[in-house]
């Protein structure tokens, strides 16, 4: 109970990015070699036994609550689960952002958002050769048809682009990219 909040939104963050199952024992054990790294202790050790116990239940109450909210997208009309090709259809240049508008490239129906929910949105860094996911919050809410988000430009850091720029700055209407479906 104590952590219900906190499971309520990693749950949600990994729905979004499409984490399954079978991805939580290959990241616990690196985030248990990598604590034994740190500690300078054996794997064996008393320590990180209690560690992997923790992240075991962890996994476990984490993988329950993100089937169920799978379970519900599979549900929603118009909903799905992963990730989905949108088209840029609009792009309006407003004070310090600008507005996107997505549609579906499958032109099927998208499930009912309210604005203020959130997506992921995933685009190609190209100089990096990688997909890159960010979060954004619906502005408006939606038709059965687009999205809308406010994309405001972000600094570069160490060269590396963020995906905020790349929409702003890259990709055009007629672009495609990816978005996971609305979550409240």
């Amino acid at each position: 109970e104590m952590l219900q909040k906190a499971i309520d939104r990693i749950a949600a963050t990994h729905v979004a990015v499409h984490i399954q199952p079978a991805h939580y024992p290959i990241l616990g054990e690196h985030l248990l070699h990598s604590i034994s790294e740190v500690l300078n202790l054996p794997m064996d050790h008393d320590i990180i036994q209690a560690w992997e116990k923790a992240y075991t239940q962890l996994a476990h109450l984490l993988i329950e609550h993100e089937q169920q909210i799978y379970h519900r997208l599979e549900q929603q009309s118009g909903s799905w689960t992963g990730w989905r090709e949108f088209e840029i259809v609009d792009k309006q240049n407003q004070q310090d952002q600008t507005e996107l508008t997505l549609a579906p490239i499958d032109h099927k129906e998208t499930a009912y958002a309210k604005a203020g929910q959130s997506i992921m949105l995933k685009v190609k860094v190209k100089q990096m050769g990688i997909e890159q996911p960010q979060h954004y919050t619906l502005t408006q809410s939606s038709d059965s048809r687009s999205y809308s988000v406010a994309v405001t430009r972000e600094p570069v850091e160490s060269g590396i682009p963020s995906v905020s720029n790349i929409l702003l700055d890259e990709l055009q209407i007629g672009d495609h990219v990816q978005l996971t479906a609305p979550l409240n």
